[in-house]
């Protein structure tokens, strides 16, 4: 038996891997399969949050509004399962609300600028090149770069860093997705995110973050494999 194996990549960035060998009997069979890589850019709403525990409270948070916006690239496996890395730049953090009654503090907020790389691995109903439902889970790693905390009408630079300094770098966590993908290329997805690292540079205390976000996107690439 002989086996031929061809892969070529065409403009369109679709890779194409065509199998052809003859069996003991002469009969020829041939198996093409196409597959091929799809990105574009993606932005939205990102509602974050952040767990914020000391060594004898836990501090009220409330959700804080920030801008989610970046760019993924979509491989599939096959005609259902995607690999689906991404790199956003996130707005986190979260509102402070007052612990006490008549409050002991003023109301204020965190804010950290995050660089976020998510890679979701996916599930798409329907077939290639139409509308397609989809369902995604994945870990991520994040970095954050800068921030500002907010008490009153009082605003402060957060530092970054290790010990001594307000709040680490290095986040990592998980999160879910799902959504819809238009035949045309755009999309829109809802997803949700907890962090698992403790953020809290001092010792004494944890700090978290979670986000539920809504973004829109679009694909360029291969049509009839996304």
């Amino acid at each position: 038996m002989s086996v031929l194996l061809a892969i070529a990549i065409n403009v369109n960035g679709q890779i194409i891997y065509s199998v052809k060998g003859d069996s003991d009997v002469n009969n020829t069979v041939v198996t093409t399969k196409t597959q091929g890589i799809a990105f574009g850019p993606e932005i939205g709403l990102n509602m974050a949050d952040m767990t914020l525990k000391g060594s004898n409270f836990t501090q009220k948070t409330s959700m804080k509004a920030g801008l989610a916006a970046g760019i993924i690239v979509d491989f599939g496996f096959n005609n259902h399962f995607y690999l689906q890395p991404g790199l956003f730049y996130l707005m986190n953090g979260c509102n402070i609300k007052q612990n006490a009654t008549p409050p002991s503090s003023p109301s204020g907020s965190f804010s950290l600028n995050t660089i976020q790389l998510p890679v979701n691995v996916l599930y798409k109903l329907n077939e290639p090149g139409g509308s397609r439902i989809f369902f995604g889970l994945g870990p991520y790693v994040a970095y954050n770069i800068s921030g500002t905390s907010k008490y009153g009408s009082t605003s402060s630079a957060i530092t970054i860093g290790d010990a001594t300094h307000d709040t680490k770098p290095l986040d990592y966590g998980a999160g879910i997705n799902v959504g819809y993908q238009f035949a045309m290329g755009v999309l829109v997805r809802v997803h949700y995110q907890v962090g698992f690292a403790n953020l809290n540079a001092t010792s004494g205390g944890t700090s978290t973050t979670s986000a539920l976000g809504l973004t829109v996107g679009y694909f360029f690439g291969c049509k009839s494999c996304r």
